[in-house]
């Protein structure tokens, strides 16, 4: 081969070595990054194999809550009359139907239990507790063990490889990546859209404290953004979308209620790739299509893997001590 075309090759090589050392990648998670490790979908949060769990976490702090009993009980009211299909839109309709009389009727002609006067307000704070505590458990259980369980391998090795070139976008209530931040002493950027469930919940729920800092489906999220303390996480998430080279979306489906989301998302993002993480379900092909309408089919990798999966194979050969995201799948 010709000397000139070898060096030139060579130079390539290197160009290429060199954009990848120095790529800035963004992490979009949602609920099913958390999966693996127990944590629930939104759409199974509010369910009696989950209230079980919230019951026995909270007995263990010697906490009794009858809200997560009355809460299940208007939600399968609801559900078994046609009301909702689901958790996300129970907790929607019940937020707007502080604001919207149609709604209201609806719900207190439908449900008995909610014609007193204070009936929507207490089921929400109800619901919210319930939403909160549900997400909250399986962390706050790693938080107190010596040795994380096995399931937790691909994600602490994930958090070692994190450099200052990569960030990670949140949309989960959960302190997962907080929690593996505490174990490698990681620093690497986080910004949490959707709020944090507090690290004193049971205390919270024990006082009867309202649980104030997530954002729920329905009217009251979208008029949070005005906060500043929400549009400051909201911008500087923006700023990390247009400043990426990659985007990595793990466990995140861009559901309805999240229609600001998805809007938001793909006016700020600027990457050149994306690798889609949702499983070999249809929800992967949606979100691909998606990014591959704005950015063309080449850029865009549907990997069919669920975040474990992902996250064990990266870390499996990592690339100069950074995530591989240069596996074939």
């Amino acid at each position: 081969m010709d000397q000139s075309l070898m060096a030139a090759l060579n130079q390539l090589g290197e160009m290429e070595k060199a954009q990848r050392r120095n790529e800035r990648v963004v992490w979009l998670l949602g609920a099913g990054f958390s999966k693996p490790l127990g944590g629930p979908l939104f759409s199974e949060l509010i369910s009696e194999r989950v209230a079980l769990w919230v019951r026995c976490w909270l007995a263990s702090k010697d906490v009794s809550d009858e809200a997560i009993h009355d809460a299940l009980n208007v939600f399968k009211k609801g559900e078994e009359l046609g009301l909702w299909e689901n958790a996300e839109e129970c907790i929607t309709l019940i937020n707007e139907a502080r604001s919207d009389e149609a709604t209201r009727a609806a719900i207190l002609e439908t449900i008995e239990e909610l014609r007193n006067e204070k009936g929507l307000e207490d089921v929400e704070r109800q619901l919210s507790r319930f939403v909160a505590a549900a997400t909250a458990h399986f962390v706050v259980r790693a938080l107190g063990a010596e040795q994380l369980p096995e399931a937790w391998t691909p994600y602490r090795e994930w958090a070692k490889l994190l450099s200052g070139r990569d960030s990670i976008v949140n949309f989960n209530y959960d302190r997962v990546v907080e929690s593996l931040f505490r174990r490698t002493e990681k620093r690497t950027a986080l910004v949490k859209l959707h709020g944090t469930v507090s690290e004193t919940l049971w205390e919270d729920i024990r006082d009867g404290k309202p649980i104030s800092n997530i954002a729920l489906p329905g009217p009251d999220k979208l008029r949070s953004r005005d906060e500043p303390m929400v549009s400051e996480a909201w911008e500087q998430a923006g700023t990390l979308l247009e400043q990426a080279n990659r985007l990595v979306v793990i466990g995140y489906s861009f559901p309805a209620s999240d229609a600001y989301a998805r809007w938001f998302i793909l006016s700020k993002c600027r990457a050149v790739t994306v690798d889609v993480v949702l499983g070999p379900g249809e929800f992967g092909e949606a979100i691909t299509g998606m990014f591959a309408r704005f950015l063309g089919k080449p850029a865009v990798r549907n990997t069919r893997l669920l975040a474990q999966e992902y996250l064990a194979e990266g870390c499996a050969r990592p690339w100069e001590d950074r995530f591989n995201h240069w596996l074939t799948y």
